[in-house]
C-alpha cells in the first residue's frame, strides 16, 4: 500500500536493488523517479517494481544509467515505440510484461547493445518486426519473450543470435510466417504455436 517512496532514497549513493513490487496504490510514474533523481539514479542497477499501479511513463527513466535489470512489467504503463531508451548502456534485462508499447516494433531495442533478457510479451504490438531486429545483438540472448501480440514478419536464424546455454524463446499468439531456418543447439524451450509458420 505504499503510494510512492520517500526523497532521501535518491541521496543514497551505495543502493543498487530496489523492489517496489506488488504495491496497489496508484503511483505516478513520474512522482516515483523524482525521488530517485539523486546519487541514487547513478548507483542503481535493478529495479523491479512490477505488479505494481504505476500510471504515465517518464523521460527521468533514462536517467538510470547504470541500470542493468529494468522489471515494471503489469503495470498500466504506455511506452511510445519511439522513445528512445540508448542511456540505458549497460541494461541486461527489460521485463515489460503487459504494458503497453505503441503503435509499432520499438526501435530503441537495437539500441541496447548488452541485453541477453527481454520480454515483450502481451503488449500491443502489432506491426512487422524488421529483419535487423534479429541481427542487432552485441551479446547473446538467453531469453526472448514476444509472444500474445500481433508481430508479423519472417523469423532469422536464431542460431547466430543466442547464447551457449539453455536459451528460452516464445514466439506464440503472433503472426509470424515462413519456416524457421535454424535454432540455437542449447534450446531448452521453443514455443511457436498459434502462429503461420510453414
Amino acid at each position: 500500500m505504499l503510494d510512492g517512496i520517500p526523497k532521501y532514497l535518491g541521496s543514497l549513493c551505495s543502493l543498487e536493488t530496489l523492489y517496489f513490487d506488488e504495491n496497489s496504490v496508484v503511483v505516478k510514474f513520474l512522482d516515483f523517479l523524482d525521488n530517485l533523481s539523486g546519487c541514487t539514479s547513478l548507483a542503481l542497477k535493478e529495479l523491479d517494481a512490477s505488479n505494481s499501479q504505476f500510471t504515465g511513463i517518464s523521460e527521468k527513466l533514462w536517467e538510470l544509467s547504470g541500470l542493468e535489470l529494468l522489471d515494471v512489467s503489469f503495470n498500466n504503463l504506455t511506452v511510445p515505440s519511439t522513445y528512445h531508451l540508448s542511456s540505458l548502456s549497460y541494461v541486461k534485462a527489460i521485463d515489460l510484461l503487459s504494458c503497453k508499447i505503441v503503435p509499432h516494433f520499438p526501435k530503441w531495442i537495437q539500441t541496447l547493445k548488452n541485453l541477453v533478457v527481454l520480454d515483450l510479451s502481451n503488449t500491443g504490438i502489432s506491426n512487422t518486426i524488421p529483419l535487423k531486429f534479429w541481427d542487432m545483438w552485441a551479446s547473446p540472448l538467453t531469453y526472448l519473450n514476444l509472444s500474445s501480440n500481433n508481430i508479423s514478419g519472417k523469423v532469422s536464424d536464431l542460431s547466430s543470435y543466442f547464447a551457449d546455454e539453455s536459451i528460452i524463446i516464445y514466439l506464440s499468439s503472433n503472426s509470424f510466417n515462413g519456416p524457421i531456418l535454424n535454432v540455437p543447439s542449447t534450446l531448452f524451450i521453443l514455443n511457436p504455436s498459434r502462429n503461420k509458420f510453414s
